[in-house]
């Protein structure tokens, strides 16, 4: 289909770290991002996109998170 477009991701991020009362905890944080996308088009003026993005955490204690959108757009 022309137009037709597809993406990926991946990233990495470490730093930061907990404080507690003002007291750094000393645990840095390490993050894997990583995405999927891909656009639709429907004909010249309208499409959609679908897009999924997810992060793992690298420590004992974190959050996992999954994302997932849909989206359209025109243009005239």
């Amino acid at each position: 289909m022309p137009g037709l477009w597809v993406g990926a991701s991946v990233g990495y991020g470490y730093g930061g770290e907990s404080t507690i009362d003002r007291v750094s905890a000393n645990d840095r944080k390490g993050n894997l991002g990583f995405g999927l996308s891909a656009g639709i088009p429907v004909n010249r003026h309208f499409g959609f996109k679908i897009a999924y993005i997810g992060i793992r955490t690298q420590e004992d204690v974190g959050s996992d998170n999954d994302t997932f959108t849909i989206a359209c757009s025109f243009q005239w």
